[in-house]
């Protein structure tokens, strides 16, 4: 580019020294070569330099015109234009995005903007021109895996239900009749799935949270001729959008993690005390270690909710009844009468409301639970014993089944490699 423009720069010189001579009358200048028309011809310095395999221009050509003038002076067809914009609906402005990566303090950024966007749109009406749409509103990471995607045609992706096999389905099958005219045919085999490194577990869950969950029929995909579970559906998201994050040759097992669990009386305490002792790993108290995660999350929703009654507060009006209406901490205490009740024969002071409607509540059950069994969980034992609350004839159903070990434990996905139920006989729990 800097050969042209000097070439450029040379070739206006030489017209303007031509001109110059023929208003006098003299002959061209010896130094200027002329053209059988008589126009003047400048060469390039040095010859250019093409690229021998294959290149990326960053931010270039941005317009038609730029495209058309790196065809004739360097001979250069770009396979592909990248092209970085807003595609969600939900998405801020492409404006928004860019003053919050601070592009905004040195110049104003709208005028240019609006001039580098009608470039663009000429640059994707040029005929045979392929441009390829990268999502702004996105992190890098995300860029850079739509960008191979567009680019290189050998990228692996997840195959398209168009595109892979049919996934069998075992539980589902049901084996023919024999045919009395040919007893000595084989009989049909159980079709099998062909898992992936992973097997029947979630790869998503086992690479980002360590922890080994059973994928769902719902969320199965077929990738590299491989079939694939996923848990739910936001890690079959991240699984379609970079598979290869996620696929191990030898995935690295997490350690064991055994639960225990029974009725009260049964003996889960000493059972994972024993188990504990002769495996030499720690015994885990599940639903001590649940309380205590719960308790934080409640403390922090009561202070923020705390902090937003006091905020707007601080915006109402300060009058009431025509009277002064003062925020808390901004009067003086009252005084106390001497003959008032003593505080500690008042009531207790009702408990304070967190303000969680019943979704939200169990949310935050099951995120205490992803927090009591986090990738930091080790080989354990975990004490199963679990709520004996539950029995409780006033709390109803639908807190019954939200604080449920089987509900949190799903939804948490945080099921135990493996699960021992105690029982025992009424009688003999009693003892």
């Amino acid at each position: 580019l800097t050969l042209i423009q000097k070439q450029a720069e040379a070739l206006e010189d030489a017209k303007k020294r031509l001109e110059e001579a023929q208003a006098n009358g003299s002959d061209p200048p010896e130094d200027i070569v002329l053209d059988d028309e008589g126009q003047p011809v400048v060469e390039l310095e040095e010859p250019l330099k093409k690229p021998s395999k294959g290149y990326v221009l960053q931010g270039f050509p941005e317009s038609a015109e730029q495209l058309e003038a790196m065809k004739l002076k360097m001979g250069l067809v770009p396979d592909q234009v990248l092209l970085l914009k807003v595609l969600g609906e939900e998405a801020p402005e492409t404006l928004e995005i860019l003053q919050k990566e601070g592009l905004n303090a040195s110049q104003p950024l709208q005028p240019l903007l609006e001039s580098q966007l009608t470039s663009f749109e000429g640059l994707t009406a040029v005929e045979g021109l392929k441009v390829s749409e990268v999502a702004l509103e996105v992190t890098e990471d995300e860029q850079f895996v739509q960008i191979r995607k567009h680019i290189d045609p050998f990228y692996q992706v997840v195959e398209g239900e168009a595109m892979a096999a049919e996934i069998p389905d075992p539980e589902e099958w049901t084996p023919p009749e024999e045919d009395p005219d040919d007893p000595a045919a084989e009989p049909e085999e159980r079709p099998i799935i062909q898992w992936g490194t992973c097997g029947p577990y979630c790869p998503v869950t086992l690479k980002e949270q360590r922890w080994l969950y059973p994928g769902q029929k719902d969320f199965q995909h077929v990738y590299r001729n491989f079939v694939f579970a996923l848990g739910n559906e936001r890690a079959s998201e991240a699984f379609v959008k970079e598979p290869a994050a996620y696929v191990q040759s030898a995935p690295a097992l997490p350690p064991p993690r055994i639960m225990v669990t029974g009725p009260v009386g049964s003996g889960v305490s000493r059972q994972c005390e024993m188990l504990g002792e002769v495996y030499r790993i720690p015994v885990l108290k599940l639903e001590e270690v649940w309380r205590s995660k719960v308790e934080k999350r409640l403390l922090k929703v009561k202070e923020a909710r705390r902090a937003a009654q006091k905020k707007e507060a601080l915006e109402q009006s300060m009058l009431e009844d025509d009277k002064p209406l003062f925020p808390e901490g901004w009067m003086p205490p009252e005084e106390v009468p001497e003959d008032a009740e003593d505080p500690a024969d008042q009531a207790p002071p009702e408990p304070e409301e967190d303000g969680l409607d019943d979704e939200q509540r169990e949310e935050l059950f099951v995120m205490a639970m992803k927090d009591s069994l986090g990738p930091h969980c080790g080989a354990c034992i975990l004490d199963g014993t679990w709520f004996g609350d539950l029995k409780d004839e006033e709390m109803p159903d639908e807190m019954k089944t939200a604080r449920s070990l089987q509900n949190l434990l799903v939804k948490a996905q945080r099921l135990p490699d493996f699960t021992v139920v105690l029982k025992c006989k009424n009688d003999f729990a009693a003892k």
